[in-house]
């Protein structure tokens, strides 16, 4: 999982430990990933450098799916828009692919569609796009934007109650 010390990526990681998973989290900065239990552990990730096969390979291995959670409002000191939200999880879904990983979740961004303008939601748009072309079943769900320091995010599941949230598998290149 990525994303898990950020706000709806921490809500989702909480849900599915207390559902009983067991996470790997891919964080920036491993010390500030604050979860409960232990049924997770972080791996230390920078997705701004765009991580490719080669360090992605050998910590897929037993995975039974890989989620997506990255996002940032804006960008700042090396997080570009760019690298978090298109470049770093098509690399981690394609290489989820290779290493058959049979599920892969990409949560996006409502907006992110062919009518995208800004730079944030094109780039939401890429790694969406890359996901419904991967030969895996794949889902990504484009969530309301959630802010405040308590607010519940929307939940996401198969049935999505307050999200949008769609299957995928076209074959096709990124």
């Amino acid at each position: 999982m990525t994303g898990a010390t950020g706000f709806i990526g921490g809500a989702l990681a909480r849900a599915l430990l207390a559902q009983g998973h067991e996470l790997v989290c891919a964080v920036r900065e491993p010390a500030r990933l604050q979860l409960p239990g232990d049924g997770w552990r972080a791996l230390a990730c920078d997705l701004a450098a765009v991580p490719g096969d080669a360090f992605w390979q050998p910590h897929l291995a037993g995975i039974d799916a890989v989620i997506n959670a990255v996002g940032i409002l804006r960008e700042s000191r090396g997080q570009t828009f760019d690298a978090l939200h298109a470049r770093a999880p098509i690399a981690l879904f394609e290489a989820a692919a290779r290493a058959g990983v049979p599920t892969l979740l990409q949560v996006s961004a409502l907006g992110a569609d062919e009518g995208a303008q800004s730079r944030y939601h094109r780039s939401k748009k890429q790694a969406d796009d890359c996901l419904r072309s991967l030969p895996v079943p794949g889902r990504w769900c484009s969530l309301p934007l959630s802010t405040g320091r308590g607010a519940t995010p929307p939940r996401c599941s198969i049935s999505c109650p307050r999200c949008r949230c769609w299957p995928c598998r076209r074959p096709a290149a990124c």
